[in-house]
């Protein structure tokens, strides 16, 4: 059997149409949350929904990103900018003596570059005294000769236009130095009370606009604490598997933090603040500090924020997987055996699995769930599947309507097999001999089917 193409007459199978468990394996599924070999036939959907839980990851990355790029732009400028409005700035700026303020560097700025006009000028007259040379190489006829002419005269244009530009520009500079002498002039001619009232205004003028700024910069780091401290990390999606159970994956609560604020407040920082906002205003005020860091740069708290997340991360890049059942209950609150068969119940329903190999199908199971829902199963899914089974369990191999048995024997370290019958005296010896209860059920099994051979053997 192969799960590949096959040669010679080789069976050939896709993968997921094969589904081996070892010994144990059912049980260590559970314990380790990883159930993903249940939901074969909507392997698309579980894709979609991982894939969802790992954009959740992105986002909570992006959503930290920016809540330390905003504590960065208040941090840089908070030590270093002045927000002190001193006494002698409001009395002499509130003087009605005033100053007339000129930017000659604007006005300066504005001008068109001479050069500029000079290097197109020097082009224009290179062409033209090229348009007007007579060059043996080129013949021109009549039309020719219009289209110089005319190309001639557009550039005589764009020499006259560069050259008014050349006196408007001349003009101006020589304007913009007038108005500076008289400016400089004027200003001499002022009181010193109000120079000293443009320099106050200017010292207001820089406090006010340092403000604005940081208070922007603050409602900024408000909105994406707010985001931050909102944003719900718990995540769960579910998939049906059958009207029964359905098959879930979730990220529950990490170190038993319900927010993202709960860790920041209680990991991340040292602070008795409860939303984030007020924690990391009182980190940049040096009224608390990082956890195990002794500067509060925006570098240093960055790194903490990652250390802190990174069990979340990784729990949404690879949720845990539970079952839900119809009464309410989980596998995490279920016993081994409970789940073992409710796992049992949708890989044997599985439909899309053609070939099912199990090792010891009865570990953790109980004897009536083996009697009244698996064998009976076995019996009816037969038709519609292989299904090979290693087991101890007499009910399973007398009761389970086997089309081929195969006894197992361990010589020296050498496993070998044969083939047994039921109904031959010998086998049914070595059944009893090798199962626990195997003598037992062959009793039972005699009296219900009336056989009368098998009673006396």
């Amino acid at each position: 059997l192969k799960s590949s193409s096959g040669v010679d007459g080789t069976v050939s199978l896709n993968e997921d149409k094969i589904i081996y468990i070892k010994q144990g394996e059912i049980v260590e599924y559970f314990e380790k949350k990883d159930l993903t070999t249940l939901i074969q036939n909507k392997q698309d959907t579980y894709d979609i929904y991982k894939n969802e839980f790992k954009n959740h990851s992105s986002e909570l990355e992006d959503l930290c990103n920016n809540l330390v790029s905003c504590y960065k732009r208040i941090y840089d400028i908070h030590s270093n900018r002045k927000y002190e409005v001193m006494k002698s700035d409001l009395e002499n700026g509130s003087r009605e003596s005033f100053t007339i303020s000129l930017d000659i560097h604007s006005l300066k700025a504005n001008l068109i570059n001479k050069n500029e006009i000079n290097t197109l000028e020097t082009q224009l007259e290179k062409i033209l005294t090229f348009l007007s040379g007579k060059n043996t190489l080129l013949k021109n006829n009549d039309d020719d000769e219009i289209v110089i002419e005319s190309f001639k005269g557009w550039i005589n244009t764009k020499l006259k236009n560069l050259k008014n530009k050349e006196i408007l520009i001349k003009k101006q500079s020589e304007f913009i130095d007038q108005i500076t002498n008289i400016h400089e002039k004027g200003v001499n001619d002022l009181d010193l009370k109000s120079v000293s009232k443009a320099r106050s205004n200017e010292n207001l003028d820089g406090v006010i606009n340092n403000i604005r700024d940081l208070f922007q910069k603050a409602y900024n780091l408000k909105i994406k604490s707010k985001e931050f401290d909102n944003f719900d990390y718990i995540y769960k999606k579910s998939l049906q598997l059958n009207k029964d159970i359905e098959f879930v994956l979730k990220v529950d609560q990490v170190d038993g933090r319900n927010t993202l604020t709960d860790f920041l407040c209680n990991d991340v920082l040292n602070t008795k603040k409860e939303n984030t906002y007020s924690s990391l205003l009182d980190l940049i005020n040096n009224k608390c500090d990082i956890k195990n860091h002794s500067k509060n740069s925006d570098v240093e708290l960055k790194k903490k924020i990652e250390i802190t997340l990174s069990d979340i991360h990784k729990k949404l890049k690879s949720p845990d997987n539970i079952l839900k059942y119809s009464d309410g209950t989980t596998s995490e609150k279920s016993s081994p055996g409970a789940n073992a068969e409710k796992y049992l119940d949708i890989l044997l329903g599985n439909e899309s699995v053609k070939f099912i190999f199990i090792d010891q199908p009865e570990d953790n199971l109980g004897n009536n769930y083996i009697s009244k829902f698996l064998i009976k199963k076995l019996r009816e899914i037969k038709f519609k599947k292989q299904i090979f089974l290693v087991t101890h369990n007499p009910s399973i191999v007398v009761y389970g309507d086997a089309e081929a048995i195969f006894m197992a024997n361990n010589d020296n370290k050498v496993i070998s097999y044969k083939p047994i019958i039921l109904e031959n005296g010998e086998f049914q010896k070595e059944i009893c001999s090798t199962l626990d209860g195997g003598e037992y059920i062959f009793k039972n099994r005699s009296n219900k089917y009336n056989i009368n051979r098998l009673k006396r053997k």
